[in-house]
């Protein structure tokens, strides 16, 4: 059978195929074709979430969490390390690429050219999610909040928005200020939305154009709950003051202290969501009854997996692998660093997307990273059209005071990496090459 989705415009990989406009991104359109295709949009208890970064971990920390709390769960995710099915989980399990090919077929009647990918993607997990009768179907958006398809649904139980930074500025504008308004459109009269706690001037900015939007729409606001971290380089040992008014601690499986503020969110939004969807004790046997709630929260750590954040392998020589991509990741990737000193310095294996802010990306890595944290530096082309040269990566690093060496392939720049040093590695800047990295560190892992 043919691909359904090869005749599609994928705006993840041309991003300007379409302007960023209601009329080109066009929801009511999309609502039309959904409501053809007899795809349920609304019946489910979604948790929508929207940000620059973070979206994706605080997605995968609600999901572990309301498992644990005994909710059937639904994730989907974006974009993917290796196929498509990774972006879409159901009770925990991850789909498999012939899984996500059945759903497709489901669809496939009713796809037309006027379907983006994202948007038959995105019509899968409504339709799956809503047959599996999840009690919590977890959305992350695609790109921005109040064009993205995720957005037709109306009546979500909980709202998320996680920092903010300038990333997209092509498309959603070149200010905090812009970018904040347009993940704020996710917010719904009447739903809840937990928000970011501002850190800087910046992220102030951001989180009083957020507030205000939810205050003029008539949507609850919530902060994160308090969370404190020790990082290391297993996880983060966090603890928090303010659920049911004790504190306690806890084992994260998540490296970066970073992730704490995550943490804070996905607990806010778990309380917030068993609080106003009526699904606290679904599904729960005895044993789980006679659980405390901060048990609970425990026994959700385990279950908690991202990959390629801030994710350590365990190969030779040992590879630090992270999706960050913009300037903001490339900060709490840097100071991410100062607890992995056993893994300094390192091989920087560097490579990005031709439209993402390069020069800023690392800037703000090697401002905010440990005083000679790279050895050397090795600059690959992300495969495709939007890949950067790295060429143009190497005069970046050069104008730093760095002597970069090009490679024309991810392949090539683990070749070069690990050819004469058995020095660690740490791959950063683009999520599309991370799974490759992975499977050339350890040939006999797959995601």
């Amino acid at each position: 059978m043919t691909d359904p989705l090869a005749l599609l415009t994928d705006l993840e990989k041309n991003p300007g195929a379409r302007k960023y406009t209601s009329h080109e991104y066009n929801l009511e359109g999309y609502r039309d074709w959904l409501k053809q295709a007899r795809v349920p949009v609304n019946g489910t208890g979604w948790i929508h979430i929207a940000g620059t970064k973070g979206k994706g971990s605080t997605a995968s920390m609600i999901e572990a969490l309301l498992r644990s709390f005994g909710c059937c769960t639904g994730l989907y995710t974006s974009p993917h390390m290796d196929h498509f099915g990774e972006r879409y989980r159901i009770d925990g399990e991850t789909w498999t690429l012939d899984r996500f090919r059945a759903a497709v077929r489901r669809l496939h009647p009713q796809i037309d050219s006027n379907r983006t990918v994202f948007e038959v993607l995105t019509a899968v997990a409504f339709l799956e999610f809503t047959d599996a009768e999840v009690d919590a179907g977890i959305l992350e958006t695609g790109l921005g909040g109040r064009l993205d398809c995720t957005n037709v649904i109306t009546n979500p139980e909980v709202c998320v928005i996680t920092s903010i930074g300038l990333d997209h500025t092509r498309i959603l504008g070149n200010t905090i200020e812009s970018i904040a308004r347009e993940k704020a459109g996710i917010i719904k009269q009447g739903s809840p939305v937990v928000v970011f706690d501002a850190i800087d001037e910046d992220s102030e900015h951001a989180r009083n154009v957020i507030v205000n939007y939810a205050e003029q729409t008539g949507a609850p606001v919530y902060g994160p709950v308090r969370v404190e971290c020790e990082a290391g380089k297993r996880g983060v040992q966090a603890v928090t003051s303010e659920w049911l008014g004790r504190e306690f601690s806890l084992q994260f499986p998540l490296a970066g202290k970073f992730q704490g503020l995550n943490l804070g969110l996905a607990l806010r939004a778990v309380e917030v969501f068993l609080k106003s969807s009526g699904h606290a004790g679904v599904k729960e046997n005895e044993a789980r009854k006679r659980a405390s709630e901060i048990d609970r929260i425990r026994n959700a750590m385990p279950l908690i997996r991202w990959p390629g954040r801030m994710e350590l392998i365990h190969s030779s020589p040992p590879l630090l692998l992270d999706a960050a991509h913009c300037p903001l990741s490339a900060k709490a990737l840097g100071e991410s660093l100062h607890d992995f000193s056993e893994m300094l310095p390192a091989t920087l294996v560097w490579g990005m997307q031709r439209d993402k802010d390069r020069s800023g990306f690392f800037n703000a890595l090697i401002s905010h990273a440990p005083d000679g944290s790279f050895g050397s530096i090795v600059c690959y082309k992300v495969p495709g059209a939007r890949g950067a040269e790295a060429e143009d990566l190497a005069a970046i690093a050069g104008e730093k005071g760095f002597q970069a060496t090009v490679a024309e392939s991810p392949a090539e720049a683990w070749k070069l990496a690990t050819k004469e040093s058995r020095r660690p590695v740490v791959v950063c800047g683009t999520v599309y090459t991370i799974g490759e990295f992975r499977r050339l560190a350890m040939p006999s892992t797959s995601c």
